[in-house]
């Protein structure tokens, strides 16, 4: 029944996934965050957990919700990476 539809989120959430773990090996890389603040990427972590938790296996989008996990595993690396990093 929503299995189209849940492809397709999922498309789009291993997609923002990807961007986030190579976010994730750039500042692992450089030892440094510049131009943008911490907090926006743990409120979307935040909101992540709240759609793993949920939201996604409400709807029962299996998909969706090992997409999610990707998404949310880098943030919250991504965040721990900023927070060790970032300029005191």
């Amino acid at each position: 029944m929503f299995v189209i539809g849940d492809a397709i989120n999922s498309g789009f959430l291993l997609t923002a996934a990807a961007m986030v773990w190579a976010n994730v090996f750039q500042i692992r890389r450089h030892k440094m965050v510049r131009g943008v603040h911490w907090f926006q990427t743990a409120h979307n972590c935040a909101w992540g957990a709240f759609m793993l938790c949920f939201y996604y296996p409400g709807l029962h989008q299996p998909f969706s919700t090992a997409s999610e996990s990707a998404l949310l595993a880098g943030g919250l690396v991504w965040v721990y990476y900023a927070l060790k990093f970032r300029r005191n």
